[in-house]
Order: structure tokens, then C-alpha cells, then sequence
């Protein structure tokens, strides 16, 4: 009998058809003999316990439903195995991971975190550089800006908004060469790279998106050897932090350069875009990643 595997979403009408690996991941299960199939993370009526293994990956509206999504994810962990580990998930969750990573060895953007507008204010005041604001939790770019030292008004305005959600603020410097030229992302199956995309800029001159709206341009890239040596930093770090000292099934590292030297702006292991039309044969990497987790022959 083949092993069934159920791929984590959320409702058709919050996701758009935006998760364009979705059905690219079910049909490379199929041709390993592995069935899969999209499941929405609230719906009641699911039987959890009837797969052989759980995969995150788009239940995009979980910022908006945090403390509803995280007691499902406590209540579904005890009925199935879910990858990647809910322990793991629930880190990756709160963009604080980075100063962890950072201790053990990983460059960072340099990345500071505030609880009140007032040690924000205090921390504006003292710089003439340009920022980038975000909440601890978010997706998508949600409540991001980035702000020249003139438009500090705005970007205490967007840390107020981000506090009364109930959120911490983060406040890295701006990346020149991010507003020009975007970043890397470097995706991983298994606890070896796969493939990497470049995404093109996001966010507009003080506050809100190019264009008006969150879109994201995505092409085929080739990783920098010095990309790949942070991202294998970062995956062994990982792994080490494990409880079985595995790497996660699925990791992306979106990576930026400053002044030549490669820095990790976040590490997705929760419900990343693998962006798997990309790159081709990464849909049957991931798909044999799969099999050797669920123990099968390869």
C-alpha cells in the first residue's frame, strides 16, 4: 500500500493559487509511489492520524490565527509525525532564531529587537542610516518597511502598529545592495542544496511595495560558493539543535551581500516557496527526501 503523506495548506480563497509548488510536489510524490494530498489546516473533519506523514506547507494565514494555529499544531503533533518538527516550527516562528543562529557562528544582518516605541525612538535618533522595520512574526512581507533617516516619523508609526498587534519589532539596516539588485534564496531537501532564486526587490522607498502591492519577481539563480558555505553553516547549526541531530526535510535561506560577504536575513523552516518550476529535477529531490524520511528504499 502506498504511504500517504498530507501537505499542510490553508482555504483555497486565503491562498489564491499562490502556492504554485503545491501541485508540483503531489504529482513528484506520485512518481515515487507516494500519495499526497493538500489538507487545510482548520477544517474539523480531518483524520490526522490516517497519514504516514504531515508537511507544512502554506498554512499562510497562521500570523492572523497565531494562538489558534499553534494549539492545533500542539494537538495534531500527538495524532501524526509532522515535518518539519513542530519543535522546530514553533522556533522558526519568531524571527528571534537569528540572534540564536548568529551565537552559533551563522552571519546575520545585523538584527536588533525592541518591545517599546520608546527604545525605538531612542535608537532612530542615534543613526543616519537607513532601516528596515518588521514584526518578530509575519509572512509575506506583512507589516515591512524600510526607511530613509528622513522618514523615521513613518517607521516609529509602522513600529506602533507592529506593537499593538501584540508583536515585537525588528529593526535591521538596509542592505544597499538588497534594494537594488534583491536577494538570494537557497533552498535545501534533506540537509543538501538543491537549487537557489533570485527574488527581485520587494519593498518600495519609505514604507509599503514596489508597485503598490507584495509581488514578488523570481528567477533562476546560481549561488555563490561563499552562499552556499553560510547556508551549509546554517544547516549544520541546525541540525545540531535537533533533538535526533537530522537536518530538516526543507529549509530556504535568504540570503543578501554586503561589501562582497554574504549574510543570512532569515531562514524559512516552516512554510517556505521552494519555487520548484525554477530548477529542474528539484521537484524529484524533494520528492526522494520525502521517501528517505518515511523510511522507504530509494
Amino acid at each position: 500500500m502506498a504511504k500517504r503523506v498530507g501537505l499542510i495548506t490553508t482555504s483555497p480563497e486565503i491562498l489564491k493559487g499562490e502556492d504554485i509548488d503545491l501541485g508540483i510536489i503531489v504529482s513528484a510524490l506520485r512518481d515515487v509511489s507516494i500519495a499526497a494530498e493538500p489538507l487545510v489546516w482548520h477544517e474539523q473533519n480531518n483524520d490526522w492520524s490516517q497519514f504516514d506523514l504531515l508537511i507544512m506547507r502554506s498554512p499562510w494565514d497562521y500570523p492572523e490565527r497565531l494562538d489558534e494555529f499553534l494549539d492545533w499544531l500542539h494537538w495534531v503533533e500527538r495524532e501524526a509525525t509532522i515535518l518539519n518538527s513542530p519543535r522546530l516550527i514553533r522556533w522558526n516562528l519568531d524571527k528571534k532564531y537569528l540572534l540564536e543562529l548568529e551565537a552559533r557562528g551563522v552571519d546575520i544582518v545585523p538584527t536588533s529587537i525592541y518591545d517599546s516605541v520608546q527604545a525605538i525612538t531612542d535608537e532612530l535618533t542615534n543613526t543616519q542610516a537607513e532601516v528596515v522595520i518588521k514584526p518578530t512574526v509575519s509572512v509575506g512581507s506583512r507589516n515591512t518597511g524600510r526607511y530613509t533617516p528622513r522618514h523615521h516619523k513613518e517607521a516609529l508609526q509602522l513600529s506602533s502598529q507592529i506593537l499593538s498587534l501584540g508583536k515585537q519589532v525588528i529593526l535591521q539596516p538596509c542592505v544597499e545592495n538588497v534594494s537594488r539588485n534583491g536577494e538570494h534564496s537557497l533552498i535545501y531537501f534533506d540537509g543538501a542544496f538543491s537549487h537557489a532564486i533570485r527574488k527581485g526587490p520587494i519593498l518600495a522607498d519609505n514604507g509599503g511595495y514596489l508597485g503598490g502591492a507584495y509581488t514578488e519577481d523570481i528567477s533562476p539563480a546560481k549561488a555563490t560558493p561563499k552562499e552556499v558555505m553560510l547556508a551549509d553553516k546554517a544547516i549544520k547549526a541546525l541540525a545540531s539543535m535537533s533533538q535526533d541531530s537530522l537536518a530538516p526535510l526543507y529549509a530556504r535561506f535568504d540570503i543578501v551581500t554586503d561589501r562582497g560577504s554574504p549574510l543570512l536575513l532569515e531562514a524559512e523552516l516552516f512554510e517556505p516557496s521552494y519555487f520548484l518550476a525554477t530548477a529542474e529535477s528539484s521537484a524529484q529531490r524533494f520528492a526522494l527526501a520525502v521517501k528517505s524520511r518515511l523510511g522507504l528504499h530509494i
